[in-house]
């Protein structure tokens, strides 16, 4: 057992795979806001990724475990190589009016998935760089700030503002996407909202979403502080 002192932390990632790290995003007011990596053997800080100039929403480490992705409140998203102490900053993208609450990756399929506030679904590919796809809804109910990923299911959870959880096919690339005429305009097109089941669960808003380790159940956490366990099954639709 290992205690840490740092004066403000939001959020951690582990690597479960290649490498014995764990991602710990600290968060400093007036300062700049970095990334501490620890090593799980010993818990000796190995390095710092220090690149964001505002508050840090979220990270996601890739599925083999070499990349780091996160993203903060200023819109910016930053990809870091995770097998390099030094020069690992690899690539740096503002998403200009979107401040991400929850970003995900599917390494297979090169995807990264984000939401905000009036944009429950964003997709980009090619390591966060190309825009595939943004969804915007306008009623706030409908703002998502928890989701997450099931490979083993194709599935996307998503938990919304008024309690409920989402679930979409994954994954959302555009030869999965439906493509439909733009409303007041001639021979241009767009992506139809993908299609998703709707299910009632907390009486406030869900603020996280995890699944466990073998992807059979999805746990979900609520503003009121309830949780809820779900079986997930592979016939949603």
């Amino acid at each position: 057992m290992s205690t840490f002192e740092i004066r403000s932390w939001w959020s951690l990632s582990y690597c479960q795979y290649v490498l014995n790290i764990l991602c710990l995003l600290s968060n400093f007011l007036d300062e700049r806001s970095n990334i501490i990596v620890f090593d799980t053997i010993y818990y000796d800080a190995l390095f710092v990724l220090d690149g964001h100039t505002s508050f840090i929403k979220d990270l996601v480490i890739t599925e083999d475990d070499k990349t780091l992705i996160s993203t903060c409140e200023g819109g910016f998203v930053y990809v870091w190589d995770l097998m390099k102490p030094e020069n690992n900053f690899q690539k740096e993208w503002q998403h200009r009016n979107s401040m991400y609450n929850k970003v995900l990756y599917d390494h297979e399929n090169d995807l990264m998935y984000g939401c905000t506030g009036e944009k429950p679904l964003c997709i980009y590919n090619n390591l966060c760089k190309d825009k595939v796809a943004e969804f915007i809804t306008e009623n706030s109910e409908n703002d998502t700030r928890a989701a997450v990923l099931s490979l083993k299911h194709q599935i996307l959870f998503t938990g919304t503002h008024k309690g409920t959880i989402k679930v979409f096919l994954w994954p959302m690339n555009k030869e999965n996407l439906e493509i439909e005429a733009k409303v007041g305009t001639v021979g241009t097109f767009t992506y139809k909202f993908p299609e998703f089941i709707e299910y009632n669960a907390h009486l406030s808003p869900v603020t996280y979403l995890e699944l466990s380790s073998d992807g059979n159940y999805l746990f979900s956490g609520a503003a009121d502080g309830s949780v809820f366990i779900f079986k997930v099954k592979f016939d949603y639709f």
